[in-house]
């Protein structure tokens, strides 16, 4: 999964944002199609490094 973290400049307008806390989520507009969930956990070890962990439930389609 792309991750960007420069957003400067970026039409952000098609994505969902999602907040929580301090931290601030865009959602693709394909994963909020194929995904029924998506987890976010944030971890910080020390004082300086974050480490994110995302992770999205496939929505079934029927065939």
């Amino acid at each position: 999964m792309p991750v960007d973290t420069y957003l400067k400049g970026k039409n952000l307008s098609r994505y969902e944002t999602v907040r929580h806390h301090d931290l601030t989520v865009h959602v693709a507009p394909a994963l909020l199609q194929w995904a029924s969930a998506v987890r976010v956990d944030a971890e910080r070890f020390l004082f300086f490094w974050r480490r994110f962990t995302v992770s999205a439930d496939h929505r079934h389609q029927p065939t």
